[in-house]
């Protein structure tokens, strides 16, 4: 028996609405661009940007990292026998026990809103609590088995749903792409277009503080190879020419007479 799941799943909006405003919404983005900026980047980095902005990216569970907690609570039965007891349908309250499962996903929560174009009449039941998933099973006693099973069935119509979704989300991504290569090429044309028309007017234009001093153009990447450079040659190390202590001491001794006679010559010829 299931206790405390909030939220209906995949109920708030229809994948072809969500579509529309989202292929709307990416086709208009060039236009908020700086001038500048959209000549002066390649237009494939700008459809990379923008497509990773606008691009359905459809959730996937890591049911692999799931933890389960245990704690005892109200839970709500159903007692078919007694129906006297706690309402006419039969429903009551009593102390039991509930296994919550909270499961790690990737992935735009607010696709777990989106209803697919492929749909049952039972959509799934899950608290969306930030990157989680958290998928309760209650009853008056823990059955192992039987909450394993109740756990897994819902995560199981969860990835149903998500597929339905990916089915349709994957053809948009493409999509999306050539539509917004095609709106970032129509404006580079007409930001250009427009500069001309402005410098053909005859007067002096105005200076912009944002405008570079020159154009420059796109830049065409190319892929680049790395290269290991080979180590350069080394020259044999030759050691410098060394004098011994008494070599070099019998140097200055020389040094020092010839100053001596330079100068008693100096005083002669000049004394």
């Amino acid at each position: 028996m299931r206790y405390g799941q909030p939220e209906l799943l995949f109920n708030k909006i229809g994948m072809h609405d969500l579509m529309y405003r989202q292929e709307q919404s990416a086709t208009g983005a060039p236009a908020g661009i700086n001038d500048n900026v959209l000549l002066n980047t390649p237009t494939e980095d700008l459809v990379e940007e923008l497509a990773e902005k606008y691009r359905l990216n459809v959730p996937v569970l890591d049911r692999s990292n799931a933890e389960a907690d245990h704690s005892e609570g109200p839970v709500e039965v159903y007692d078919y026998f007694s129906r006297d007891y706690g309402g006419s349908d039969g429903r009551r309250t009593v102390q039991g026990s509930i296994v919550e499962l909270t499961v790690p996903y990737t992935g735009d929560r607010g696709l777990f809103d989106v209803q697919p174009t492929t749909f049952d009449s039972g959509p799934p039941r899950a608290q969306i609590d930030g990157n989680n998933v958290i998928v309760r099973h209650s009853d008056r006693e823990l059955k192992p088995e039987e909450a394993n099973k109740a756990l897994n069935g819902v995560l199981d119509d969860i990835e149903r749903y998500l597929t339905w979704q990916r089915a349709t989300a994957e053809p948009f991504n493409e999509r999306i792409k050539v539509r917004l290569r095609e709106a970032i090429e129509a404006r580079k044309v007409k930001v250009l277009k427009d500069r001309n028309s402005v410098a053909n007017l005859g007067f002096k234009l105005k200076g912009r503080a944002d405008a570079p001093k020159t154009y420059v153009a796109p830049v065409v990447r190319k892929k680049i190879v790395p290269t290991i450079p080979k180590p350069a040659a080394q020259a044999t190390f030759k050691p410098e020419p060394m004098l011994d202590d008494q070599t070099y001491s019998e140097i200055l001794k020389i040094i020092e007479n010839m100053t001596l006679v330079m100068e008693r010559r100096a005083m002669r010829d000049f004394g």
